[in-house]
């Protein structure tokens, strides 16, 4: 039935609006519930009952609410998944006709135990999340044995489901990874989850849900119990401080064309850059109603792709269990290969084997806690490779920064977000990657991490990006592992290009020519540092396959178009981390040096590792 509710004129609608704000974002992460005002306490209640009784609207079935959160920090109790105590979420979830129980929230999957844990394995991924799942999936497909290690108490990582049951036909649920596996917001987005799926032969069953909502939830968090703060008369401000006005008005006629793609402006939310000024004046009625007492910290353009998601929503199929019951037949299927998946495991060490050029992995060291007796363990595996798919800052912490160049650690641990603006592309090893690269379309920026200022420079034409389709497209025998070519990106709005193309093709040139320039900064230092540590590193989130399209229109979502050769499974980190395993798995049995272009290896979520012994 949609939710079709209207701009806050009173101070009982204002307090509704807050309700239904916390059951949205109440439901962050996977460890605890967000602390929330007592302005909403229980006594407040019944107005909130008053209020949304009286909107004809507010029975709402099926309500599908994602939360896009990547390994959300939490502090020590993983074991508690989403269990609302406060009054507050309780009104709201009271006024809207649904009641929360206590079976309805997930438990931890015991089975996944360390019990029979061996002291050696083919390869140990880090990381139980969509990507390391599909890492480790392609690996016992080749016959190998990966060790799986997921710190929390599931397997998933944003693959979880939550349902909230109500009274009758009515209920709620929260998922973690709707994007993964619909192709709503986006109908050009491929569903990269179920050509995994299809692969592992895991039978999906369909249902229908009526609508969803979609927000964006930032990374890097530390402290899950902090009240999260925006609110919408701050916006403007925000945005004001961040974006020239001039080109204001531009922006913001963007925004208002329905059928224009905005994945420019909602992919650039994850680099928390300002985009546009004045977003409230082109909210809709029913989003400022959401909007209007949201309290959550987010960047501005973090709001923009929200509004846009939003506006997206409408009839969708949805699985039967949601991702998190597709995230565990994953799971299912690896150890059913003869794969180890254990939870409450926390890597502590990648363990590294000599220094510098002869430096090698030799396995992890972790801590597992007993959910049982509760009682932590501390243990050592022994692997000729590791898949890391968990923050790269942490990531660098567990190999050691001794074994990075200075300025690769310091580009990485400006990357608070889990969505990092450093990327690091395998297998360039000539000059005739560079060359191809001339005249490409232009959706890639190589700068320094002031993404607001760079952003309004680089719609001046006064800094460099260019495409990289091209290296999907290079006969994979040019490329070799182990050197590498650097960037910095950030999408374009490609709306603000000159229409004729001739104007066009000399602005891609002259960028292309300044990103060339600038890459030569770079590279000595980085390629030192993949040298020394036999590391391969992976682009963070996909975007390269969101901008690498060659049929012209931004976004990599196309079907058809693909990055790495396999069609609609590309552009995504399940896709990727999937040939991350193929290529470790070729490379365990002796052969493949030459397959990292061919396999498209270059793009994993999360900034991704893969160290090789």
């Amino acid at each position: 039935k949609g939710l079709n509710l209207k701009p806050p004129s009173s101070t009982s609608v204002s307090m509704a609006a807050a309700a239904l704000s916390w059951l949205l974002f109440a439901l962050l992460s996977r460890g605890a519930v967000a602390a929330v005002s007592d302005a909403t306490a229980s006594d407040e209640s019944s107005e909130i009952e008053e209020a949304v009784a009286a909107d004809e609207s507010s029975e709402i079935e099926d309500v599908q609410v994602e939360l896009l959160q990547h390994s959300f920090r939490v502090r020590s109790s993983q074991s508690t998944l989403f269990r609302p105590k406060d009054e507050a979420l309780q009104a709201a979830l009271a006024a809207s006709g649904g009641q929360p129980l206590p079976n309805a929230y997930p438990e931890p999957a015991h089975r996944f135990s360390a019990e029979g844990l061996l002291r050696s394995y083919d390869a140990v991924v880090v990381g139980a999340g969509g990507g390391g799942l599909a890492a480790a999936a392609s690996l016992v497909m080749k016959g190998l044995k990966p060790l799986v290690l997921e710190k929390a108490d599931r397997v998933g990582g944003a693959w979880v489901t939550l349902n909230l049951a109500g009274s009758g036909s009515r209920h709620y649920r929260v998922d973690g990874s709707l994007h993964w596996i619909i192709d709503q917001p986006s109908p050009r987005k491929p569903d990269s989850l179920f050509g995994l799926l299809d692969d592992i032969g895991a039978e999906v069953q369909w249902g229908t849900h009526d609508n969803f909502l979609r927000t964006v939830v930032r990374e890097g968090t530390r402290d899950i119990e902090t009240i999260l703060h925006w609110n919408a008369s701050a916006l403007g401000q925000e945005l004001s401080k961040a974006f020239p006005s001039g080109t204001t008005p531009a922006l913001l006629s963007y925004l208002q064309q329905p059928d224009h793609d905005q994945g420019p402006l909602f992919a650039s939310a994850f680099f928390q850059t300002a985009t546009a000024a004045n977003i409230g004046s082109i909210l809709q009625a029913e989003e400022w109603y959401i909007l209007s007492n949201v309290q959550q910290s987010l960047p501005a353009t973090s709001i923009l792709g929200w509004v846009d998601s939003l506006r997206s929503k409408g009839p969708t199929s949805y699985p039967h269990g949601g991702s998190g019951h597709n995230a565990k037949l994953v799971a299912d299927y690896i150890e059913s290969k003869g794969g180890k998946v254990i939870l409450n495991s926390e890597v502590t060490r990648i363990l590294v084997e000599g220094t510098d050029a002869a430096a090698r992995v030799n396995g992890v060291r972790f801590r597992h806690r007993d959910m049982q007796s509760g009682m932590q363990q501390d243990m050592e595996v022994n692997a000729s490779t590791v898949i890391s798919n968990i923050f790269l800052p942490r990531t660098i912490e567990l190999v050691g920064r001794s074994f990075w160049e200075p300025p690769f650690v310091e580009a990485a641990e400006k990357s608070s977000l889990a969505y990092a603006t450093f990327s690091v592309y395998f297998g360039v090893k000539d000059n005739r990657v560079l060359e191809r690269m001339r005249g490409s379309p232009t959706s890639l920026l190589l700068d320094s991490h002031d993404w607001a200022q760079n952003f309004a420079r680089m719609n001046r034409g006064e800094v460099p990006f260019v495409d990289v389709t091209d290296y999907t497209q290079m006969d994979p025998g040019c490329c070799s592992p182990g050197t590498a070519a650097v960037s910095l990106f950030m999408p374009v709005n490609k709306s603000l290009w000159s229409p004729d193309e001739d104007v066009r093709a000399k602005q891609r040139a002259r960028h292309a020519q300044k990103m060339l320039d600038r890459a030569e900064e770079y590279l000595p230092g980085l390629q030192a540092a993949i040298d020394a540590s036999s590391v391969y590193i992976a682009d963070p989130y996909d975007y390269t396959a969101w901008m690498g399209n060659p049929g012209g229109t931004y976004g990599g979502f196309q079907q058809g178009t693909s990055m790495d050769g396999q069609g609609e499974r590309s552009g995504h980190s399940i896709a990727n981390f999937w040939h991350v395993g193929q290529f470790a798995s070729d490379v365990l049995h002796g052969g493949g040096q030459n397959q990292v272009a061919g396999d498209g290896v270059r793009a994993a979520a999360r900034a991704a590792l893969w160290l090789q012994g």
